[in-house]
């Protein structure tokens, strides 16, 4: 019950805290918003039992109903650091700051169950120097998260916009191949289940736009997948 109530009351009071300062260039710019959600938590003697941080398709996670989903028959408070537009040298770079150390000692402290969507926004927008060992010094800060792999994107919005349609599709195939070579049996594959063979793009219902679930997708699919893959379903 208290874990139901922390939710409530964290989405009642947090668009009274400023999601971001200056320009959100940086994820020490959302750092006030991320420690006020914990504060909230110990203020009402809970524990961390399911954290989720990374990119946009972590922020749409980040839901009343999906952590209750997400949260449910877990002992702990159900958190969500996602961070839209971030890319995976940006979070690595701030869980290796002062700035992140917060996170990292929850993580210690609490041992929840993290969940980690990062990486496409580095094929997204051509960031890909460096994503093998981005990927290895993650792992080596959350030795025990499970990373979800990208979901099959619709190439076409890109490549209509002038983006290098099968250099995309390369990109998210490096992230998802580097993402399985590094985390092993705690990757969650987000691909595959969603490819629509015959277009080589996700099925037409499972994406809101061009790289982001939809919110019935993440109720019916996605959320059952990550908790399946993690011990839950």
């Amino acid at each position: 019950m208290k874990k139901i109530l922390f939710l409530y009351v964290w989405f009642s009071v947090r668009g009274f805290i400023p999601r971001k300062k200056g320009l959100g260039i940086s994820l020490s710019d959302y750092k006030a918003r991320m420690t006020s959600q914990v504060s909230l938590m110990r203020s009402m003697n809970g524990k961390a039992g399911f954290v989720v941080f990374g990119d946009s398709n972590a922020e749409n996670l980040d839901t009343l109903e999906n952590r209750k989903q997400l949260g449910q028959g877990v002992d702990g408070f159900s958190l969500n650091f996602g961070i839209g537009g971030m890319r995976l040298d940006q979070w690595v770079e701030f869980l290796e700051s002062a700035d992140g150390a917060f996170l990292l000692e929850l993580i210690r402290t609490d041992k929840p169950i993290v969940v980690i969507n990062i990486g496409g926004n580095n094929a997204l927008q051509m960031r890909m120097a460096g994503i093998p060992d981005l990927f290895r010094r993650l792992k080596n800060l959350v030795p025990d998260a499970y990373a979800c792999t990208c979901p099959p994107i619709h190439l076409g919005f890109f490549e209509a916009a002038g983006i290098d349609r099968d250099k995309l599709r390369s990109n998210v195939i490096t992230i998802n191949q580097e993402i399985q070579l590094v985390f092993q049996e705690r990757t969650i594959d987000l691909y595959n289940p969603f490819m629509d063979a015959g277009t080589g793009e996700a099925y037409f219902t499972i994406l809101q736009d061009a790289v982001h679930f939809s919110d019935d997708a993440d109720r019916r699919f996605r959320i059952p997948i990550i908790r399946k893959a993690v011990g839950l379903g």
